[in-house]
């Protein structure tokens, strides 16, 4: 069967085209066999602009109410880095988390221990029973702690309980064997700082180098219905376990935002590069005089005819963006048809767009060609692009709109186009079909005579005189023109009569028959296009980790409506090339503002402004010391629906 593009190129051989954009490798690491490093700075960043050792606002949870009219009797207040109308903790690089728990006993309680714990891990439906990968733990109070009505005196006991080599009998201390008291009780918490990354494996055990290193990624959550769905998850939990038998344990989950912080280095603008010739330019995404460009391409239909257009998109690299920034790119675009340039390279007919990408699955780390197609694009915001000749518009121009192009008339009924006609460059093989016949002037009737006889002697020969003329007379159409072509036809058709035999075959003469055309080369035909578009603030930065990541892009789309794009999952020939967002969010404080400091204090906290429903306290509160979480490898007790299903 023939092919789409054999019947629209007449065959031939095959030549590279630029058609659709190369997949982003953006953040992908490096993998190795054993230890790997961590994982170095991406191109164009640079650390963070310091971040503030004070927290300015507190965050607090309550447990639900399990009967109408109960009053909230346990939450959590968790100091940290958020905003003003956050509805979360938020924290950023290297962050300690820092918190309290608030306890309201209105009767006695058989409580054995009150643990709180922070956990980093991932949910998806690619690794329903993954471990967590990172946990921390720290028990602010259990029965070896003894009253916890008094905790601050026995605070030396505490840290030694604490302490891996210490013990509680050295100091005097006893186990608090009663039940709970009642009373408001509060249990400040701080955790180490948080990992500058994580060790992560490769999908494919097979491979011998899969080992790699990523920073930590953001706090993040991707579904779609009957698709993809994870998330990565900051948690604060609060488990209170009790000493009765059945009694269900007490637990409370509050989220976090975690927010990675660095900084985009101011690079110097540079030309866009010499590209002297249309071979000169890239088959795939290459960089080339600090300049990363891009090729696409496509075909489709312009009125009545058949075109194609080429381009190439380059953006100066590093393509690292935050929110403000104006990106600026440049085109160049090819074609055989001028009117395709005209159409198309017009501002109108060039959709810009800034897009979030989200990936999921193998793609993340170890894209290809699917990556493409594995995502979920969301608009952000809109970009402008204008011919280079043209200038840059002013900032408030009108938006300029699509003009239509004065096509050629269709050809008339009936009539042929040459083959080599048209927008294409590839031109096929010329056809080889049988354009003429040879004929032999004179015959020699005595070696045809011998001839019939020996072939009506055969077997299975079956000829009739009909058979002959119809084939001779059908031979007519094939003879030469002028007397030659008169004299042959009496000949056959005489020899025919007489010998009842077909013409000889006229195969052998027709192979070493060559038609030469008049090649016609359309000229090639360029447009220069500039484009610019502003970044907005995004809400989360670009990052590639296990199954999930996030990245930007920037979308340029070509069409018209006299253009007709060959592929139906398309409406125009779609140009894109990937930028890195980063945040850096207390590049205007001061540097007295970010000098490092001990920790605040509990009364210090206690005065920050905090958002959220909390459980009171007064000066009656009993307040414990201050206890240290710890890494560990063990698993935290839960009673919560785990996931068992993909969708």
């Amino acid at each position: 069967m023939m092919s789409f593009y054999s019947l629209v190129t007449m065959g031939g051989t095959r030549v590279p085209k630029r058609r659709r954009p190369d997949f982003s490798t953006l953040g992908v690491p490096h993998w190795y066999e054993s230890d790997p490093p961590s994982p170095p700075l991406m191109d164009g960043t640079e650390e963070s602009s310091p971040i503030p050792t004070y927290y300015n606002r507190g965050i607090s949870g309550t447990l639900h109410a399990r009967s109408a009219g109960e009053k909230p009797w346990l939450g959590v207040v968790i100091y940290s880095h958020a905003r003003p109308e956050s509805v979360m903790p938020m924290y950023h690089n290297a962050a300690k988390v820092l918190g309290e728990v608030r306890l309201k006993v209105a009767r006695k309680m058989k409580i054995r221990s009150i643990d709180v714990w922070v956990i980093i891990n991932t949910d998806s439906v690619l690794d329903l029973f993954s471990l967590p990968h990172l946990a921390m733990k720290a028990t602010v109070w259990n029965r070896a702690m003894g009253d916890p009505r008094r905790l601050k005196e026995n605070a030396q006991a505490v840290r030694a309980l604490m302490n891996e080599t210490g013990t509680t009998t050295e100091s005097g201390f006893h186990e608090w064997q009663g039940k709970f008291p009642k009373g408001t009780f509060v249990f400040p918490f701080a955790f180490p700082a948080f990992p500058a990354d994580f060790q992560i494996k490769h999908f494919d055990d097979t491979k011998k180098r899969n080992l790699s290193r990523v920073p930590l990624p953001p706090s993040h959550t991707i579904t779609m219905v009957t698709g993809f769905s994870g998330s990565i998850k900051y948690t604060v939990g609060v488990n209170i376990d009790y000493d009765k038998v059945g009694e269900p344990d007490e637990e409370f989950d509050m989220p976090m935002q975690y927010l990675p912080l660095s900084k985009r280095v101011v690079q110097e603008p540079t030309p866009f590069p010499y590209l002297p010739t249309r071979e000169d330019w890239p088959l795939r995404r290459e960089v080339i005089g600090g300049w990363q460009l891009t090729p696409f391409g496509g075909r489709g239909r312009l009125g009545e005819e058949m075109v194609e257009m080429e381009g190439i998109l380059g953006v100066q690299l590093p393509a690292v963006v935050t929110a403000g920034d104006v990106v600026q790119f440049s085109l160049l675009l090819w074609s055989k048809n001028e009117l395709t340039l005209e159409a198309l390279g017009q501002p109108g007919a060039v959709e810009v767009a800034f897009l979030s990408s989200d990936m999921f699955a193998a793609n993340v780390m170890h894209p290809r060609t699917s990556s493409r197609k594995d995502r979920y694009l969301g608009r952000l915001g809109y970009g402008r692009v204008w011919r280079t000749d043209d200038g840059r518009p002013d900032d408030e121009g009108p938006v300029p709109e699509i003009k239509m192009v004065q096509l050629p008339d269709p050809p008339a009924p009936g009539s042929v186009k040459h083959p080599q006609l048209g927008s294409h460059t590839v031109k096929g093989a010329q056809s080889k079909r049988m354009r003429e016949v040879w004929i032999a002037d004179t015959v020699n009737e005595d070696e045809q005579v011998a001839s019939t006889v020996q072939k009506g002697s055969e077997p299975g020969s079956s000829l009739s005189p009909d058979d002959g003329n119809a084939l001779s007379e059908h031979n007519v159409a094939f003879l030469p023109s002028g007397e030659d072509a008169e004299s042959n036809v009496e000949s056959t058709a005489a020899d025919s009569e007489a010998t009842t035999t077909r013409a000889p075959s006229p195969t052998p003469s027709t192979e070493e028959i060559e038609v030469d055309f008049e090649e016609i080369e359309e000229p090639d035909h360029f447009l220069r296009m500039d484009g610019e578009i502003k970044i907005p603030a995004c809400t989360h930065p670009s990052y590639r980790f296990p199954n999930m990541g996030r990245e930007y892009v920037v979308h340029l789309i070509f069409s018209h409506p006299q253009y007709m794009h060959i592929s139906p999952n398309a409406t125009g020939i779609l140009a894109e090339f990937p930028v890195w967002y980063v945040l850096d969010r207390f590049h205007y404080l001061p540097p007295s503002a970010t000098t490092p400091r001990s920790r605040q204090t509990w009364e210090q906290l206690n005065a920050l402004p905090r958002s959220g429903a909390e459980v009171p306290i007064d000066n009656k509160s009993f307040v414990a010391p201050f206890v240290e979480g710890v890494v560990t490898t063990e698993k935290r007790p839960t009673a919560k629906f785990t996931r068992y299903f993909a969708f």
